[in-house]
C-alpha cells in the first residue's frame, strides 16, 4: 500500500472515534440515571435496562479500541496490511470499514 494516502481513512476513523466517545458518554449517563432511579421501576425492568446499557458500553469500548489500534497502525506505517497474511487489504474494504485488520480472505477463514 506504499504511495497511498491514508489521510481519508485517518479522518474517517477520527470522526468515528469522536462519535463513539460521545455515544459512550451518553450511555454511561443513561446507566447512572437508571441506577439513580432504581426504586421507580420494577426489578426485572431495571435488570434488563442495566444489561442492555452494560452491553452497549462494552461494545462501544471495543469499537473505540479497534479505532485506536487502526490509528496507531497509520502512525506506525502498518495500516492496510493484513495481520494474518501480511498482504494489502483492498481499499474498498478499508473504505467500508477503516478499522479492519484482516483482508477479506483471512476474515472469511476466522
Amino acid at each position: 500500500m506504499s504511495g497511498m494516502s491514508f489521510e481519508p481513512y485517518q479522518q474517517k476513523l477520527t470522526r468515528r472515534r469522536r462519535d463513539v466517545v460521545r455515544t459512550l458518554e451518553y450511555v454511561r449517563t443513561e446507566l447512572a440515571v437508571v441506577a439513580k432511579n432504581k426504586e421507580l421501576i420494577d426489578e426485572t425492568a431495571y435488570q434488563s435496562r442495566c444489561e442492555l446499557l452494560d452491553g452497549l458500553v462494552t461494545w462501544y469500548l471495543a469499537e473505540a479500541s479497534h479505532i485506536d489500534q487502526a490509528l496507531a497502525r497509520i502512525r506506525e506505517g502498518g495500516y492496510g496490511i493484513c495481520f494474518e497474511c501480511h498482504q494489502s487489504i483492498d481499499p474498498p474494504r478499508l473504505e467500508a470499514n477503516p478499522e479492519v485488520s484482516l483482508c477479506a480472505r483471512c476474515q472469511a477463514q476466522e
